[in-house]
């Protein structure tokens, strides 16, 4: 049985070593001509152009696309869907199947390993023979033998392992990176580096004071929670907090936010992100056609398509 790892971002750099050192047959595929080929074929993995992946697939075989959650669909539905025989596609996200946009063939499992921590740390983890970080599985997949044999070779304990629909995956992960990890935080961080820099603030200066201290209030967070940490903070940064929570209360914030919401479970965002994100088609051939009858590509595709699935589970 082969695994074939779609893509050489962050995740797949963690992925596909550590399941070569398990004793796992692994491939790599990569675009032709991606500037990943060498750092991919030095980990010992085999490395494959995605025609060549296309050609060598065989019944039982596991598919992780760990590409950009808005490739993922595509990616099955043009070239994967028609395989005639049984695979499993492990998603390391839910959002391509709660979109509605990746329609499965029914002989096709269809499975979610998605870690809730970024590529290099998970890797660093499992160096270490120390991985204390969680992930999460679609509900009764805990024993699902290719959900063993990810979460072995990644080393996630039993007890971090979370159960959670493909929907509630991805409705938690968007409302966190909309809202606040990535929506909210970076406006934010703009808009106060803005203003310290118009108050005579050093540059410098600026980068301690908002995220070195940034820093320490996340590792708080993560081990106090919200009220200790609140608890834990300084009289001054008390005051603040509650001042400033009255007055962006005051200006709307919770209907912005609430709005966004709306945005995330009416799937509005899918249309969103579709709209935002260039069009993507891969360099290769439809699903099961030999090297001799390959088709020409649909379209040039970027380089980023077939080897890069960002960090988004920070």
């Amino acid at each position: 049985m082969t695994i074939f790892q779609i893509g050489w971002g962050g995740q797949g750099k963690a992925w596909a070593p550590s399941l070569r050192e398990a004793g796992h047959s692994i491939c790599v595929v990569l675009r032709d001509g991606s500037n990943h080929w060498k750092e991919a074929a030095a980990t010992g993995c085999t490395v494959l152009s995605f025609s060549e992946f296309l050609n060598k697939i065989e019944p039982k075989s596991i598919v992780v696309p760990l590409v950009p959650d808005r490739v993922i669909a595509d990616l099955y539905n043009n070239y994967l869907k028609e395989t005639p025989f049984t695979i499993d596609v492990v998603l390391a996200c839910g959002y391509p199947m709660w979109s509605g946009l990746l329609t499965p063939n029914p002989i096709h499992k269809i499975l979610m390993f998605a870690p809730k921590a970024i590529g290099s740390e998970l890797r660093k983890s499992v160096l270490d023979k120390n991985n204390t970080k969680k992930a999460a599985i679609l509900p009764h997949s805990a024993n699902n033998a290719t959900i063993q044999l990810i979460q072995a070779a990644l080393l996630f304990q039993n007890e971090n392992l979370i159960e959670a629909t493909f929907a509630q995956e991805t409705v938690g992960d968007l409302i966190s990176e909309q809202l606040l990890l990535c929506g909210g935080l970076f406006t934010l961080i703009s808009h106060t580096q803005r203003l310290m820099t118009k108050a005579g603030i050093p540059d410098s200066l600026i980068q301690e004071e908002i995220f070195t201290e940034l820093g320490f209030i996340a590792k708080v967070l993560q081990e106090r929670g919200l009220e200790g940490t609140f608890q834990a903070i300084s009289d001054s940064a008390k005051t603040g907090a509650t001042v400033m929570r009255d007055e962006l209360e005051q200006f709307g914030l919770v209907h912005v936010l609430e709005k966004r919401v709306q945005q995330i479970l009416s799937k509005t965002f899918v249309q969103q992100l579709q709209n935002a994100a260039p069009a993507i088609a891969f360099a290769g051939t439809s699903a099961h056609t030999t090297s001799e009858t390959a088709t020409a590509p649909k379209c040039a595709t970027p380089e980023s398509s077939l080897h890069e699935r960002p960090d988004s589970h920070a």
